[in-house]
């Protein structure tokens, strides 16, 4: 038998696979991303975005805190690589809209999660704290298999703490944020962008939920930064 050529077969064979696997990825993006849309392109919190406005291309992202895939996305691009490419070249405009949609489907901590973010932005500290709370998460939870299905187990309810001691390591005012919270200063807000999220993801898809250039969709986030890379070229950024 002659083993190399049966090796080089296998090879071959593999190279064949991965790169159809590839294309197959990207062929659902570019299909996801010809979805009807109902985006509102004008900001609805200032204080959730990052570049210039005045930038040629706009990422909106639809997410929940206790989504872990919402999580996956943002610590793909929460990267030097990433920003001087894309943030600081003035190339793209992001907008983080915090939505707790997943409360419908018995996530305890949406709600509360959501209005610690917008508390967190009223003090213009937004991408700190979000940072700071994704990792917390991240490392309390999603990391241990905890909040990551349907199935279970569940992250337990968290309490005020929670998000004042994440304020505080992120170097956000403590009281403020406890104050915030206690008084539901932000339910409003929570409430109001919900129902709107609600209307734009109607034509279909979950969080992460994304909007490029306010034209091309996709939702759901697997994998790293080359994946979305490939998001934002199937957008139409170069």
């Amino acid at each position: 038998m002659n083993y190399n050529h049966t090796i080089e077969k296998m090879n071959i064979f593999s190279i064949v696979f991965i790169s159809i696997l590839i294309i197959f990825l990207v062929g659902l993006i570019i299909y996801s991303l010809n979805k009807p849309i109902n985006n509102d392109s004008s900001a609805w919190n200032v204080n959730m975005t990052e570049g210039k406005k005045s930038a040629p291309n706009t990422l909106v992202e639809y997410t929940d805190i206790m989504c872990p895939h919402c999580a996956d996305f943002y610590k793909a691009i929460n990267n030097d690589t990433f920003k001087k490419k894309y943030i600081d070249s003035g190339k793209l405009y992001i907008e983080i809209r915090v939505v707790p949609i997943l409360k419908d489907s018995g996530s305890e901590n949406s709600e509360s999660s959501a209005q610690s973010a917008y508390c967190a932005a009223n003090q213009k500290k937004f991408y700190a704290y979000f940072n700071e709370l994704i990792n917390s998460l991240s490392r309390d939870y999603f990391n241990k298999g905890i909040g990551v299905s349907k199935t279970g187990p569940f992250i337990p309810k968290l309490d005020d703490s929670y998000y004042t001691s994440t304020a505080k390591t992120a170097g956000l005012s403590y009281n403020k944020m406890a104050e915030c919270l206690s008084k539901n200063e932000t339910s409003a807000e929570v409430d109001k962008a919900c129902s709107k999220a609600i209307n734009a993801l109607s034509s279909g898809g979950g969080v992460p939920f994304f909007v490029i250039n306010n034209k091309f969709t996709t939702s759901g986030f697997s994998g790293g930064y080359a994946i979305v890379e490939e998001m934002l070229k199937a957008g139409g950024v170069n």
